[in-house]
């Protein structure tokens, strides 16, 4: 058995108005203080618990009670359902992501997981607008623990091995779509494939010695790219 674990965000949906622009929204109607940028770059890490840290201590000088989480949880996902079902799409899948996802699931060869650093509820709506399940599909998600992508990678193969009776994985590929993801590859001797469909990131990405694929279209390039690619 091999194991694919892809990440969400870019890799299989595409947000409409730009990555954290509805987390950023809800955060700033909740607790009337403006996030001082929205460019995800500023910020150490990029998951969702993370980056709600960053806002708090740099507002608020502490850290979020659990109360303050689960109300911006909820605020958030009903901030995206209800943009996605009433004026228009919040997300769109990466073209080919729902099928390639689907069949991947079905494969007697792969097992499927998630590593992502969206709460579990955000990933789950996300995903549902495009029509992908991951009901049945074990992953890492944003939680105080883990922070950085090579810990959600770590977790993600932890958890995934348990549910193959403790047997390794013949290969381990992770689908991203960053040089943050690629390197946290790296640290952990996983392979990688990139989607992006910015060319220029694409050859970015590639010029760093990462495999890269536009979307999943193709979905016999997809396969020959995960044949093919080692870390």
């Amino acid at each position: 058995m091999k194991l694919i674990i892809f990440d969400i965000d870019n890799t299989l949906i595409k947000a409409v108005n730009g990555g954290y622009y509805y987390f950023f929204q809800t955060f700033e109607n909740l607790f009337h203080v403006r996030a001082h940028t929205m460019d995800l770059s500023q910020y150490e890490h990029l998951t969702d618990s993370a980056v709600l840290n960053d806002l708090f201590l740099e507002h608020f000088n502490r850290l979020p009670t659990s109360t303050e989480i689960t109300r911006l949880k909820q605020h958030y996902i009903a901030n995206l359902e209800q943009i996605h079902q009433r004026y228009k799409p919040a997300y769109r899948a990466v073209k080919g992501a729902s099928d390639a996802f689907q069949q991947l699931k079905m494969s007697p060869e792969w097992m499927v997981s998630i590593a992502t650093g969206n709460w579990y509820e955000a990933a789950v709506s996300k995903l549902n607008f495009v029509g992908i399940d991951i009901w049945d599909v074990v992953g890492a998600f944003a939680q105080k623990e883990l922070t950085t992508k090579a810990q959600l990678l770590e977790f993600a193969l932890t958890i995934s091995l348990a549910q193959n009776n403790g047997i390794p994985f013949e290969k381990v590929v992770y689908i991203g779509s960053s040089i943050k993801d690629y390197k946290a590859c790296e640290e952990l001797n996983i392979a990688f494939i990139g989607i992006s469909e910015s060319a220029i990131k694409r050859q970015y990405l590639e010029l760093s010695g990462a495999t890269m694929l536009k979307d999943f279209s193709n979905f016999d390039a997809f396969l020959q790219a995960l044949h093919w690619v080692y870390c």
